[in-house]
């Protein structure tokens, strides 16, 4: 029982692959979140980009300023959370 659990753990931290904070137009910043299985939620992949933008800011020592948030779930494809922030 303890190894399906351990092994349940390991697929579900497998389900994301992630971008680093990416520098874009008019000083915005960008930072992506891919699904990588099907397990992968949308709503997971978008908490995890939003944390990304705030612990970015926050090595700052400033707060985020959300400029866009999507989260995609494609058909056939494996859902994606993109965020467009700045740091204030």
């Amino acid at each position: 029982m303890r190894l399906r659990v351990i092994a349940i753990a390991v697929v579900l931290a497998g389900c994301a692959s992630k971008s680093g904070v990416v520098e874009g137009p008019n000083g915005t910043l960008t930072v992506e979140r891919f699904g990588t299985s099907l397990l992968a939620t949308v709503g997971e992949l978008n908490r995890q980009a939003m944390q990304a933008a705030v612990d970015h800011c926050g090595t700052l020592g400033k707060q985020v300023r959300v400029i866009d948030a999507r989260a995609t779930a494609a058909v056939g494809g494996y859902p994606k959370a993109v965020v467009v922030f700045t740091c204030q």
